[in-house]
């Protein structure tokens, strides 16, 4: 399937955007918690509870989750390891991703469009991208890959380095990594190399599975919100001082200066 840029190529981006974001305009009757593409809620046996944190997507996210994968159960993983401080069994052998740096907010347009490109003409292409706004992730812009073993992760990794080099840059391309886990756990437990499944952290998944069920029937954004977060993405790149987010004000700032009355003269 041939690589047809959507959003990445449209100098007019910002003006759609700002014409166009429905969420801004109706804050207070749609809220920030959506339910979308739920469908039949699944009935759960007796005393079991679904988590509220899964009941629905916030539209007020960094991320496009461009193909998510409903049996990916993040949530759980997550909430185990924040509140119980423990390492989930499937984040020792299951969780791989594929990891792009896109360099400015031209490349993190790129990178959207591609991962469109590659849900289509890739199988089991799990994916998403976005703004960093974690402090300690050095880099203003992120893309995922997800992948279930180190197999897959190396053999995505050189299908993303191929594509990357071909539609974004070779540069970016180069950078392209494997890792294991999240990035949280890391920080926690030091190199992944090193982890070790204990048993108390089989009771604390034990304990979560008896009480929980996490509904597994996720769906990617739909384009309202979508269309919300591409705003905030060119926002993000203003901020960090991003001279490539012109291109999507027609080679305009996105914001206007401030008039100049006296400024030192710089001769060469």
């Amino acid at each position: 399937m041939e690589f047809t840029p959507i959003y990445s190529d449209r100098q007019d981006l910002l003006k759609y955007l700002l014409e166009n974001d429905i969420l801004e305009k109706f804050r207070d009757e749609m809220g920030t918690q959506l339910i979308v593409g739920a469908g039949k809620q699944p009935e759960y046996p007796p005393g079991m509870v679904r988590p509220i944190s899964g009941i629905g997507q916030s539209s007020e996210t960094p991320w496009i989750y461009v193909n998510p994968d409903k049996d990916r159960q993040c949530l759980r993983h997550r909430t185990l390891f924040f509140k119980c401080g423990i390492i989930p069994k499937k984040c020792f052998g299951e969780c791989w991703k594929v990891i792009v740096k896109p360099q400015n907010i031209r490349e993190l347009m790129l990178l959207f469009d591609l991962q469109e490109h590659m849900k289509d003409s890739y199988e089991n292409c799990w994916c998403k991208c976005g703004i960093e706004e974690r402090n300690y992730v050095e880099a203003a812009y992120g893309g995922y890959f997800y992948n279930n073993s180190q197999r897959e992760g190396i053999a995505r990794c050189k299908d993303v380095m191929k594509e990357v080099a071909a539609h974004i840059s070779q540069d970016t391309a180069n950078r392209v990594y494997l890792k294991k886990g999240c990035t949280e756990i890391e920080l926690k437990f030091g190199d992944s190399r090193t982890w070790e499944y204990k048993d108390s952290y089989a009771r604390w998944e034990r304990i979560y599975d008896e009480h929980f069920v996490v509904h597994k029937d996720i769906t990617p954004q739909p384009g309202y919100v979508r269309e919300h977060v591409l705003l905030q993405w060119l926002k993000h790149a203003t901020d960090k001082g991003d001279k490539t987010a012109t291109f999507y004000n027609e080679g305009k700032p996105l914001y206007a200066s401030a008039y100049k009355y006296y400024q030192r003269e710089v001769r060469e």
